[in-house]
Order: C-alpha cells, then structure tokens, then sequence
C-alpha cells in the first residue's frame, strides 16, 4: 500500500488511476509530469526571525502525503502562515485567502482585529457583505454598536465616516463651465 500523491488516500502498489481521485499515477513515454505531479515548493535563503522572507508551497507532500503548508514572512500556498499570508487558508497579521485569520484579514470569510470580506468578523472594524463587530461595522448587513447597514445606522459614525472619505476619497473634476 502507497499514498496517492494528489489525494493522499491508501492505494494498492501497482495502481495506475487512483480510484478515490481519478488521477492518472504512471506517466507514459512523451508524457510529462510537470510540476502537478507533487506540488510545488519554494522557500528564499534569505531568512528573517529563522524563517523563510518567502515560502510558496501547494499540493501534496510525497513524503508526508499530506498537503504542503506555507510559512514565512511572505507565505503562499493552500494553507499559509506568515507575516503576509496569501492563500484558500491564510492566517497571519496580514492573511488574503478565502477564509483568512489574522490583525488585519481580507478574504471571502475574515477574522481579525480589523476584517474585509463577504463576511467579516472582527474584534474593531469589520467590513463587508455581513459585518460583525463588538464596536465598528459597515456592510450590507452590520452589527456593531456603531453599525452603519441596511439593517441600521448609527448616525454618529456615519458623520465620522463622511468626515474620513472627505479627506482621503477622490476629488471632484474639475468643474466645467456653465453654458
């Protein structure tokens, strides 16, 4: 018995397609692997607090059989753990991915201290399609003390908000003389 190397599920030695994934096992003559036989995986030689400045890592390790995991400062992979983590699971002060864990988290469901996402949960800030936070939300849906939604608004951070955009959103054109 061996692992698949795609779906890490027991298999018999001599099998050709794996039956639980599908994938095709023995590369015939003029076939190539490429890099989706195992996965791929980088890590930089520069290294900061004994880790990686970057690691990218996805699919199966051959030797563990189990899915690679990204760590380092910048981490980019399935799962990633970093400084900066990129990926389907990202966790770290700045995690992206589509569930992201982190200080400051984006993704389609964040969780952080200030969060972005579809949903978006946060200790601070949370915004996002459904936003959820003991202080701050903006979101299709928001629950906050200080929410402002479509559910409700809080007029007080409303006018904080307007007072921020003021400042820091786009200009008016320049305006165009009256006919």
């Amino acid at each position: 018995m061996k692992k698949c190397p795609f779906c890490a599920e027991m298999i018999e030695e001599e099998t050709v397609q794996c039956p639980y994934c599908s994938e095709k096992l023995i590369i015939e003559e003029g076939e190539s692997a490429g890099a989706d036989m195992w996965g791929y995986e980088y890590k930089s030689k520069k290294r900061w607090f004994g880790l990686p400045l970057v690691h990218i890592a996805r699919g199966i390790d051959p030797q563990t059989g189990h899915s690679r995991k990204a760590k380092g400062i910048i981490a980019i992979g399935n799962t990633a753990i970093g400084v900066i983590a990129i990926g389907g699971k990202a966790f770290g002060i700045i995690p992206i991915g589509g569930f992201s864990a982190g200080l400051l988290a984006f993704g389609g469901v964040s969780l952080g201290v200030v969060s972005f996402g579809v949903l978006a949960l946060a200790a601070f800030l949370a915004i996002g399609g459904i936003a959820a936070s003991p202080f701050y939300a903006i979101g299709a849906l928001a629950f906050a003390r200080n929410p402002i939604g479509f559910n409700q608004v809080d007029q007080w951070f409303l006018r904080q908000v307007e007072k921020v955009w003021t400042v820091i959103g786009p200009r008016d054109p320049v305006p165009t003389p009256k006919q």
